[in-house]
């Protein structure tokens, strides 16, 4: 019977060609994990009340359920956040109003309710006083364009 025996140059290319295997298993087994959320990493580009306020107690849920998931957030200027996002810097952006990119997609998650208080002396009495009166009113508040929406 005849025996056959790899040269030297036939036994660097098998082990080469063992290594190339595990790798390509390795790089399989690693995009399966981001795929699944088993392992990977997750940038959040968002503005500072929603870094300091809003994302710490779902994020800590969020972890729960990932705990692989390396989560880093970045926090930014609010009219910076969708070029961010937009480049890629970042994989996901929290801000205040739907941003000016038509391509990204956007969906409210949280709403801010305020409550207006005064001193009795300084109260808006009557017709004035009316929800829809006072933030019809000029004021210092950011984002007037928004009307209330009435409870339902």
């Amino acid at each position: 019977m005849l025996k056959v025996t790899l040269t030297e140059a036939g036994r660097v290319l098998a082990d080469y060609a063992r290594r190339l295997l595990t790798m390509r298993d390795d790089a399989m087994r690693h995009v399966a994990e981001l795929h699944t959320l088993r392992a990977g990493c997750l940038t959040i580009a968002a503005h500072e009340a929603a870094a300091v306020y809003l994302l710490p107690a779902p994020l800590r849920s969020y972890l729960r359920a990932f705990p692989n998931i390396k989560i880093s957030i970045r926090r930014s200027r609010p009219s910076e956040i969708p070029r961010q996002v937009m480049d890629r810097e970042v994989d996901i952006g929290f801000v205040k109003e739907e941003p000016a990119f038509r391509e990204l997609h956007w969906v409210d998650v949280h709403l801010d309710e305020m409550v207006l208080v005064a001193a009795p002396k300084r109260a808006p009495t009557g017709a004035a006083a009316g929800a829809e009166a006072i933030a019809t009113r000029p004021s210092a508040l950011r984002g007037g364009r928004r009307q209330p929406q009435p409870k339902g």
